[in-house]
């Protein structure tokens, strides 16, 4: 005998977020298809549920209120449904309440992505974030969703032109529409047919200016550190800094472990290669002192937050450019190139695939060179 559909909010305690917090999920259960889940994007710690009451404590303090008046509206959507189909099934009521058609449409292979990645760990806030932002946008340009047989080329052209339209650059649309692309792949990975149009669909990066910091302001940031008695200042400058001696990105920083430590070289696997590959570092005396015994090295801190911390530290010590944490590894190229290390070295340590690469920093230190002997004129 079938029984009735049971619907709850839970936490799935074995899926935690690199946050440290877990997502709110549907629970649907009947007496054939068993559990199955379904992710409201709601986060919460663990600590601050109350699985009894299938709410966030009070405890929490800061937006549990928030929290749980979108836990009362989920639960709304799903006990209407049940009251209308005791019997309803998973599909059906995801459709429902989610507004939307289940199968082979983009924003419920999107959502299906997002709610997939969610639970894995090998993915940044900032990964979640960059996808969430898109689905977004997405939800807005296409409301009545589309099916992803239907999504091509043309739909990729209305994509862009609104990142456009919003003020983006070129180089962030085209980063906003690599995510479409992963969504599609997905797509195609769930055996559903694919307007590859939409995943061939390229449009060149506009060249963007590097900014990096000179050796003076480098020496600068360097004395503050040293000086300064904030452990927020404190914090962000040592991660700035070290990208400045070593060149890694601020995610492999972020991954850096006392493991990586061998001797006099930092040996890290390179986040941003889809090879196995690692970097081999020589550490400078510069290097060593900000390294540490912590393990490990850095406390997670979010790409975004780490920017403007470091930004502003930079106006407090008079340096007035617009830089970004990946500033340190323009400022560890350009840095190493004018003490005179060898390009091909340069590029190595930076893991650039290709030398052509490394050479824009080249460029950008003749074209510093020439304005500053303009000054002479």
């Amino acid at each position: 005998m079938i029984k009735p559909v049971k619907i709850s909010i839970c936490i799935r305690k074995d899926r935690v977020l690199v946050n440290g917090n877990n997502l709110l999920y549907i629970r649907y259960y009947n007496s054939i298809e068993k559990h199955r889940y379904y992710s409201t994007q709601i986060e919460v710690k663990a600590i601050y549920w109350d699985a009894q009451k299938q709410r966030v404590k009070s405890s929490m303090r800061n937006g549990h209120i928030q929290l749980n008046n979108r836990i009362r509206m989920w639960t709304t959507l799903y006990e209407n449904e049940l009251s209308n189909d005791p019997f309803i099934s998973f599909d059906n009521l995801v459709s429902k309440i989610t507004n939307k058609p289940s199968g082979d449409t983009f924003l419920f292979c999107f959502d299906k992505l997002i709610t997939h990645v969610s639970s894995s760990k090998k993915f940044a806030a900032s990964t979640m974030y960059s996808y969430r932002s898109v689905y977004a946008k997405c939800k807005e340009l296409w409301p009545k969703d589309i099916s992803v047989s239907d999504f091509g080329a043309h739909q990729m052209d209305k994509y862009y032109a609104s990142c456009l339209d919003d003020g983006n650059q070129i180089n962030s649309a085209n980063r906003y529409l690599k995510t479409i692309k992963v969504v599609l792949r997905y797509a195609k990975s769930q055996k559903l047919a694919v307007d590859e149009s939409a995943i061939l669909y390229k449009i060149k990066n506009s060249y963007t200016e590097r900014t990096f910091l000179t050796k003076e302001e480098v020496e600068r940031m360097q004395e503050y550190y040293d000086n300064t008695k904030s452990k927020k200042i404190k914090r962000v400058l040592r991660l700035f800094l070290l990208g400045c001696y070593t060149g890694l990105r601020f995610s492999d920083l972020m991954k850096l472990t006392q493991e990586d430590i061998r001797g006099n070289f930092i040996i890290a696997k390179i986040t941003k290669s889809n090879r196995n590959k690692h970097t081999t570092i020589p550490i400078i005396p510069q290097a060593r002192a900000l390294i540490g015994t912590a393990n490990p090295l850095f406390e997670k801190v979010h790409n975004p937050r780490a920017n403007r911390e470091i930004r502003a530290v930079g106006a407090l010590l008079g340096i007035h450019k617009h830089f970004t944490f990946h500033s340190s590894r323009h400022t560890f190229a350009t840095l190493s190139l004018n003490y005179g290390i060898p390009i091909e070295v340069v590029s190595k340590v930076l893991s650039h695939s290709n030398i052509t690469t490394t050479q824009i920093y080249a460029k950008m230190l003749n074209e510093t060179l020439e304005k500053e002997m303009a000054k002479f004129g």
